[in-house]
């Protein structure tokens, strides 16, 4: 059985199966399939039409609610709370957990309450049935899935004689450290998922691969220092710890996502040090479930 809960613009949980304000079984919106808004093209030398380009509308959402009994008249109570989790311009946040335990969420603004009427006397709604809508608005029509991260350890250390064993000459030591591996990442969502890259100290130079694609640098990290490269689109830049920004810095910038294949997608991951490195990116979906 699904669990959907809302998560207000306070910070409040609500339980929209079985809570004190639930849905109703039918007319739940915006948990299926979006649209699409197309850029076609025509020619009359080429029958039907050509696809150039798609993106997806903000995704609408209405919630069929009602009041509980304990709910229907507590005016001052959990009506007030309820609607101060849906606060105007802010988002708050829908989320489907189906019966593995797996979360998808939407984040979400509130539209109206669909004119909620009440008698004048507002402790007692007109509707018999105690129903009424509620429209909320995802700007970014995409459910998102749970947040995944995986650490990569890297580097070894180990000292060898410049000389040779054996040699007379005064001992100087080349000593390398340096990590390396080659594995893979899966994204189980519907679209591409750009991942966020943190690599902690100590570094001296990294190569970053997904998929064939390179990011690459020489930005040296000591103790307690860190580098998050964004690879999305959004906001491609590499900083540290402290905000400074060092993009400029990087060798190759060729930015790629992790394809939504479902299967593992290789990855490569070479360092000078013997910091780790770790990979966070949310898989996107059409749908709620």
């Amino acid at each position: 059985m699904l669990e959907i809960t809302w998560t207000g613009t306070d910070g409040s949980t609500w339980d929209l199966m079985s809570g004190a304000i639930a849905l109703r079984s039918a007319e739940i919106q915006g948990f299926g399939m979006p649209t699409t808004a197309d850029t076609i093209r025509t020619t009359a030398l080429n029958h039907g039409q050509t696809l150039q380009s798609w993106r997806l509308d903000p995704r609408p959402v209405f919630l069929p609610l009602v009041f509980q009994d304990n709910a229907t008249y507590d005016v001052e109570g959990l009506q007030r709370d309820f609607w101060h989790s849906m606060q105007v311009g802010e988002y708050g946040t829908l989320t489907v957990t189906d019966g593995n335990g797996y979360n998808r969420s939407l984040e979400c603004r509130f539209v109206d309450d669909g004119n909620l009427s009440y008698s004048f006397d507002p402790y007692a709604p007109v509707l018999p049935t105690k129903g009424f809508g509620v429209n909320l608005i995802a700007d970014n029509p995409f459910w998102q899935g749970e947040v995944q991260s995986v650490e990569f350890g890297l580097g070894t250390e180990g000292t060898a004689t410049f000389f040779g064993n054996g040699s007379g000459a005064t001992p100087f030591y080349i000593v390398k450290s340096a990590g390396g591996t080659d594995a893979t990442l899966t994204n189980i969502g519907d679209l591409p998922a750009w991942i966020t890259w943190t690599i902690t100290a100590p570094m001296t130079s990294f190569d970053l691969e997904v998929d064939g694609h390179h990011v690459t640098g020489a930005i040296p990290l000591t103790t307690g220092e860190t580098l998050t490269i964004e690879t999305s689109p959004l906001q491609q830049i590499a900083y540290k710890q402290d905000g400074t920004r060092v993009t400029r810095l990087l060798t190759d910038a060729d930015f790629a996502p992790l394809p939504a294949s479902g299967l593992p997608v290789p990855i490569g991951i070479d360092i000078v040090g013997t910091g780790t490195v770790t990979a966070t990116f949310r898989p996107q979906f059409m749908r709620a479930f």
